[in-house]
């Protein structure tokens, strides 16, 4: 299991949290802060710190937390400084991200100059292509089909180990399209496929 989305294990719930992906064998556990922890730096810096709290109840059962963002990282900035930054610099060390490229095309973001600059904190993506103009109203396309520029944004170096595609509403069959993505990803020399 390359990683689970799971609540950070903060608060009351996190032993529970922690037993249940323990159990499945996730060594890392994924998730977000909600659109409105980006209203504002100070909703950002207490947002941060319930991931941090994670991080440091993770790392004791050493198991691990990545962020994984939507759009709201990168279409806020507070004094010309992009969420997305705050974010980042107010971050755990331990903490590692899974990029979801396709919502930070959204919130205006180039995913390719992203990953350059996370380096090897980056260690998954959601591959998912598109329009890029909605969040709550976009329809999916096979990989290599949309507007997603994924060519560069899988060159670029970085400490990726995982694609992780995830196509979540789709006008053709699921199976139809996850093959198109495996094809355009695996024959293009993106990703790996199976051996």
């Amino acid at each position: 299991m390359t990683s689970a989305h799971a609540p950070f294990p903060a608060g009351p719930d996190a032993e529970s949290i922690l037993d249940q992906n323990a159990e499945l064998g996730a060594e890392v556990l994924v998730w977000s802060m909600e659109r409105e922890e980006f209203d504002s730096p100070d909703a950002v810096k207490r947002g941060v710190q319930r991931v941090n709290v994670a991080a440091e109840h993770a790392a004791a059962r050493g198991m691990k937390i990545a962020y994984h963002n939507h759009f709201a990282e990168f279409s806020q900035f507070f004094g010309g400084v992009q969420a997305y930054d705050l974010l980042l610099e107010l971050l755990d060390d331990r903490v590692l991200v899974e990029l979801d490229a396709y919502w930070a095309v959204l919130g205006g973001a180039d995913p390719a100059e992203i990953l350059t600059r996370l380096g090897d904190r980056a260690r998954f993506i959601h591959v998912k292509d598109g329009p890029a103009v909605s969040y709550s109203d976009d329809v999916m396309v096979p990989i290599g089909e949309g507007r997603i520029d994924w060519r560069t944004t899988l060159s670029v170096p970085s400490g990726l180990r995982w694609h992780i595609v995830e196509l979540e509403r789709l006008h053709i069959d699921t199976f139809e399209a996850l093959r198109r993505s495996y094809d355009h990803l695996v024959g293009n020399g993106l990703s790996l496929g199976a051996r």
